[in-house]
């Protein structure tokens, strides 16, 4: 305001200054132009100063309104300003300090005292070197800036009210004052978050940096212009590079030294190149081209994938491709498929039954033995669903298929799989995954095997072990009681038992009437089937007692009624029958019946079984008859159960046809052998039952492992070293064979307590054990197997005299190699 007040002033007296010079100057000239007459000039010039004092008044009355007018106009503009200033001050999200050039401060915004924590009286009598770190080496240089330039802008440390320290951006403007003071106007803004952003982004940028450099792929980013803006090393490598600095920058530039090869071989053109495709907005995965260094004449395959830039509005600004060399993959498909062809081959020409599959279960391919295993007669069923083929499969079948298609093996040693036409085969399976040339699964292969005979030979060796047990408990009950009631009561509930059938009585002769007597009989549902007799020769009962021959008639409704009595048919329903008459020495004792309500057609095996029961009874009515014949009929019946034993052994033998003939040769020896060794006789007869089931618990041992002409696996030993354990389940039920399980059970124990199952150790092996071992190893070694030649006898047994002590007990050892010397000199 003093400065505009004193403008005006100044003006005023300068348009008075000049108005004075000109009317002191040109009135008295103007006038005497004017007026010529020196009286009437006398007189104007008499006016003339009062004009002049007039005309000054008014000019100076129009200057000075003038001016006051533009001094009220210039104070309500600068009141306007500074009511904005003051509204801008307190509003500012930014810290505004005033201060002057020593750090004294008069005034702080609502913004400085948020950011600072403190009121602005506390701020402004603190000053400012209590709210900025002046530790912070950039504090000097920034005042110094301010002084030099009169202005600085920047980052410093600045220190809230709790001693915690934050990063500002601040700039500070020096200017004087009304008063013409030198005053500092300091603008700050917290900056702690965005460093941390940029901090954060620092650190991802430095993060995708290490990581686009670790990448094996050559990865590059362009602009909208085909230009490379970033890309790792392996870039470099990728094009055939030496470094990243050879590298050409541009896509443009690319053309001169590379050649790009479509897929099906035509050169590709700029515009076809993956760069080119995503500045186009086109998204690629995996897509091939052949390279071809024109310089050098390298030639690679590339596999590229790519995918354009786009800002936040979606307007592409660049791209992305990464790039991998494919060729020595490539090159592996190729050899793969030759593999995979030789698969196929091998495959179809296999002597398993083999088939492999697609995801659809579709045949790829399948071996000779499929189509004869599985009774396949179309010629071929490659591309046909598995299922179309076998629409008996099952659906819990169909979902092992589907987790084999996710990664799973399975395998299945015995498995039934019932036929369309109600036959019931047995096969053993293995299902697994084939992978494709990217590691994924392709589909699976099938291999199988129908065991439908073994297992039947299974199922006929348990089921004549049973029968044996059955035989040996009939043969125990017999000679537990002579009453001939309770024999026969506990004879026909086993009979009922093990023939599985659904009545069974005895009928014994009446020789004063010649009657056969209904005795004993269980499963009757009337009273028509209890307690009645039927002559001799009549009915069926009496006519098998006479013809002296067992009658079947597996339905009865196939045989005339005059030869069934009614009540058989009508009453109790049965539709099957069988009769054996019970003779001991030729003299006839009655007759043994067995009926079902269901027509049933055994095989000869369950005939016999039938008969060797019949035989039993008949045993148990002459041992109640005649006590004395007892100890006769139990030695047919011992002689009996060991051509049971040899036949089982054979049949074990014919299992593993490698081992064929092993069994008898070393019982034979064993017996020999324990009978040198002073051995009691009855000691020696269980152990010829030991030796001839020596091998009993291999039938717990899948073929696969059995049977394997290499080496076994570790998990294939532990499958394998359990047959002594299953030879102690199958045959301590058996009581008659229980003195017999020395050498099943314990045959492949050592002397030193590393053999299996139990370590027994020394004298803690059965003698019969200890024989069997040697003699066990004396046989083996000595014969010829897959896997190895035969030894010689003076090699085995020098293998035997080294295992003295470790394997064999040294004193059993000493006298099996006398009895061989021996042997050898004879």
């Amino acid at each position: 305001m003093k400065k505009i007040k004193l403008n005006g002033e100044f003006q005023i007296s300068l348009v008075y200054f000049i108005l004075g010079c000109i009317w002191i100057f040109f009135s008295d000239k103007f006038l005497a132009s004017l007026i010529r007459d020196p009286v009437t000039l006398t007189h104007y010039q008499n006016f003339k100063g009062w004009f002049f004092v007039a005309a000054s008044a008014i000019t100076i009355y129009a200057l000075v309104r003038r001016y006051l007018n533009f001094q009220k106009q210039t104070e309500r503009e600068l009141a306007e300003n500074e009511e904005r200033y003051r509204l801008l001050f307190k509003t500012s999200l930014d810290a505004v300090i005033l201060s002057d050039p020593d750090g004294r401060i008069f005034a702080a915004n609502p913004a400085a005292c948020k950011i600072f924590g403190r009121s602005e009286k506390e701020i402004c009598a603190l000053g400012r070197d209590a709210l900025v770190d002046t530790l912070d080496p950039r504090f000097a240089s920034a005042f110094k800036e301010r002084a030099h330039k009169g202005s600085f802008k920047g980052e410093m440390a600045f220190i809230r009210s709790d001693g915690s320290k934050f990063e500002g951006e601040f700039s500070t403007t020096s200017f004087r004052d009304s008063s013409g003071n030198l005053r500092t106007n300091t603008i700050l803004r917290d900056i702690t978050e965005r460093k941390a952003l940029e901090d954060e982004a620092q650190t991802i940028s430095a993060k995708l940096t290490a990581a686009l450099e670790s990448m094996s792929d050559a990865v590059f980013i362009s602009d909208l212009e085909g230009n490379f803006i970033n890309f790792n090393e392996a870039f470099a490598t990728f094009h055939k590079f030496k470094n990243k600095e050879e590298c050409a920058k541009t896509l443009k530039e690319y053309p001169e030294f590379l050649d790009v090869y479509m897929a099906n071989g035509e050169l590709a053109s700029l515009d076809q190149w993956a760069v080119s495709r995503a500045l186009c907005g086109e998204i690629g995965m995996n897509v091939e081209y052949g390279l071809h260094r024109k310089d050098t004449g390298e030639k690679w395959i590339g596999s590229y994938s790519f995918a354009p830039i786009r800002d936040k509005n979606g307007e592409i600004v660049g791209s992305v491709v990464v790039g991998r060399d494919i060729t020595d993959i490539k090159r592996a498909e190729e050899v793969n498929k030759k593999k995979q062809h030789d698969l196929e081959q091998f495959i179809e020409h296999a002597p398993a039954a083999i088939a492999m599959f697609d995801k659809k279960m579709r045949y790829i391919t399948v071996s000779r033995q499929f189509y004869s295993d599985y009774g396949i007669k179309e010629k071929s069923i490659i591309g046909k669903s598995h299922y179309e083929i076998f629409p008996e499969i099952t659906a819990e079948v169909k979902a092992i298929h589907q987790r084999c298609l996710k990664g799973e093996t399975i395998n299945n040693d015995e498995q039934e799989f019932p036929r369309l036409d109600g036959r019931m085969d047995w096969v053993r399976w293995e299902v697994l995954p084939w992978f494709d040339d990217h590691a994924e699964i392709g589909g699976i292969i099938l291999f199988s095997e129908v065991i439908t005979k073994r297992k039947l030979a299974e199922e006929r060796i348990k089921t004549q072990l049973y029968r044996l047990k059955t035989l040996r408990e009939i043969d125990q009950a017999i000679a537990a009681s002579t009453d001939m009631h309770v024999v026969l009561n506990t004879l026909v509930e086993m009979l009922q038992t093990s023939l599985q059938v659904d009545a069974v009585d005895v009928l014994l002769l009446d020789h004063t009437t010649n009657n056969l007597v209904q005795t004993v009989y269980k499963g009757f549902q009337t009273k028509q089937g209890e307690k009645f007799s039927i002559r001799l020769g009549s009915g069926l009962p009496g006519r098998a007692a006479l013809e002296r021959k067992t009658i079947a008639i597996p339905d009865l409704r196939e045989v005339s009624d005059e030869d069934i009595n009614p009540w058989m048919v009508k009453e109790e329903r049965f539709q099957a029958y069988y009769c054996v008459p019970l003779f001991i020495k030729g003299d006839l004792k009655g007759v043994l019946e067995v009926f079902h309500r269901s027509p049933m057609k055994p095989d000869s095996e369950w005939l016999d079984f039938l008969e060797a029961l019949a035989g039993q009874a008949a045993i148990a009515i002459d041992n109640a008859q005649v006590n004395d014949g007892l100890r006769s009929a139990n030695m047919d019946l011992t002689l009996a159960y060991d051509a049971t034993l040899e036949g089982w052994s054979r049949a074990l033998d014919l299992r593993d046809k490698e081992t064929e003939g092993h069994t008898l040769r070393v019982t034979e020896l064993t017996l020999e052998f324990a009978k040198r060794m002073g051995i009691s006789e009855e000691e020696r007869i269980h152990i010829r039952r030991g030796a001839l089931l020596h091998d009993i618990g291999k039938l717990g041992i899948p073929d696969h492992i059995l049977l394997k002409p290499a080496s076994l696996t570790e998990e294939e030993w532990v499958i394998m070293r359990k047959h002594p354990v299953y030879a102690f389940d199958l045959l301590a039920p058996i009581s008659y064979l229980r003195p017999a399980m020395d050498i099943p059970y314990c045959h492949h124990e050592k002397w030193d307590g590393n053999g299996y199952p139990r370590g027994l150790k020394g004298d803690q092996i059965p003698l019969a054990a200890r024989l069997f071992a040697v003699v066990d190893v004396w046989d083996a070694l000595r014969s010829e197997r897959p896997y190895r030649k035969a030894w010689s006898e003076k090699k085995v047994l020098e293998h035997i005299r080294s295992q003295a002590g470790i394997h064999f007990d040294p004193k059993v050892v000493e006298v099996f190699l006398q009895m061989m010397a021996e042997q050898e000199v004879h």
